[in-house]
């Protein structure tokens, strides 16, 4: 085709294209297009058609915006500065000040100036105050309009008036201390050892010979006193490690009744704390649960296994013990497998033995030891002729009857080469 000889080939073709193409009518073509114009440019036929969208928006917008702005609190009728609500002897009073009285003119009558506070007020969004009569005024004057207050009725700007119901608290009331449970507070937060200081001199004495040690005390009758020298001897010893924990036993089941043998077992109150405020709730609950005993002896071997079960780590016990009272629950004593050492606190109730016999036995079986005041000594080596005191009384030790004999020595006797002084 590219030969120069076929452009004659060529031509006639073009000829032949040319007389066979359709003529098109220029009155069609226009027609054709107007049809298709809008279809392929819809937008260009209603120029301002997004005028109606922008309208109705305005339109929404615009009512939704009156709505809220006549039921925002900001719409309110504003208070003047001056303008206060007083309630005095059940009146409530509105007071206008002369701000208020800006709008009139110089020269107003009183009967206009009383119109025109009434109308003042109910703009004020005060609806009760719409029949009451106004004193005339005049410019400057201020106007003080009264009403019976009503109770639990609280105004709100632009809602008028909601009636608040008002409903008190909950009276908590806390448990009154007896008069000895307040006792024992008094001793254990003064820190005051008193008078009879057996359990801190025998603590002090003693403690550091017996590590990983716990407190088993008795927590009945007479025994505060004694219990609060615990914690006397823990403010003056707070870094002592040697005591593991103590138990308070009272002789009584967790329901508050006495013990009874092979009954429900006693109930026990356990602390850790060192402080005597954080160990106060421990001790009072251990006070309450002594209520209803009334029983002499009581449950003191029962509470050594509980403190041996709940410290397993303690290699001593240190028992205060009541020595007026006996103990009901000797025949548990094979259990008791670690070193009791019983503090005496007090004096027998006829003193006529140094110690409590069932105290001496509980001592004696497991090893352990006897402290008083002024002594400590092992049952199971006691030389002759021991001087003990106990009160205010002082014993012999009797190799041959094997107990301490109480003596009429008014002090302790001093021996001198063999001689009694």
């Amino acid at each position: 085709m590219n030969d120069p000889t076929d452009n004659p080939l060529n031509d006639r073709l073009r000829q032949l294209l040319d007389e066979h193409e359709a003529v098109a009518d220029a009155q069609h073509v226009s027609q054709d297009w107007q049809l298709l114009w809008p279809r392929l440019f819809p937008h260009r036929q209603r120029p301002f058609l997004w005028l109606w969208s922008v309208g109705l928006l305005c339109l929404v917008g615009g009512v939704g915006w009156y709505l809220f702005r006549n039921d925002s609190p900001e719409n309110a009728p504003v208070m003047p500065q001056k303008a206060v609500l007083a309630q005095k002897k059940g009146m409530t009073s509105l007071v206008v000040s002369d701000q208020q009285t800006a709008g009139l003119p110089e020269k107003t009558s009183p009967a206009k100036a009383t119109v025109w506070a009434q109308e003042r007020v109910r703009q004020m969004g005060n609806p009760g105050y719409r029949d009451q009569a106004v004193p005339p005024v005049s410019v400057g004057q201020t106007v003080v309009i009264a009403e019976p207050a009503v109770e639990d009725v609280t105004p709100m700007a632009g809602i008028g008036t909601v009636k608040t119901i008002t409903k008190p608290w909950p009276v908590v009331a806390n448990r009154v201390l007896s008069a000895k449970e307040q006792a024992l507070e008094d001793k254990l937060l003064s820190g005051e050892i008193g008078a009879d200081s057996t359990v801190f001199a025998a603590l002090s004495r003693n403690l550091r010979q017996w590590p990983n040690a716990v407190i088993v005390c008795d927590l009945t009758t007479s025994m505060d006193p004694y219990a609060a020298q615990i914690y006397a001897w823990f403010r003056r010893n707070a870094k002592n490690p040697q005591v593991r924990g103590v138990v308070f036993f009272t002789d009584c089941d967790s329901l508050g009744q006495e013990t009874r043998p092979n009954g429900p077992p006693g109930a026990f109150f356990t602390t850790h704390e060192r402080d005597p405020r954080a160990a106060l709730p421990t001790l009072l609950a251990a006070a309450r649960n002594t209520a209803n005993n009334r029983d002499t002896d009581e449950n003191v071997v029962e509470a050594l296994r509980y403190a041996q079960r709940t410290f397993p780590e303690a290699r001593h016990l240190v028992l205060l013990a009541d020595n007026s009272s006996g103990v009901k629950d000797m025949p548990l004593l094979a259990g008791v497998k670690k070193p009791v050492h019983v503090v005496a606190c007090g004096a027998t109730l006829n003193n006529a033995d140094a110690f409590q016999p069932d105290h001496y036995q509980i001592a004696q079986q497991t090893g352990g030891s006897i402290h008083t005041l002024e002594d400590d000594f092992t049952p199971t080596n006691i030389p002759r002729n021991t001087i003990v005191r106990v009160g205010e009384h002082f014993y012999r030790y009797s190799t041959r009857r094997g107990r301490f004999v109480k003596t009429r020595f008014n002090r302790r006797p001093v021996v001198v080469l063999g001689v009694r002084l």
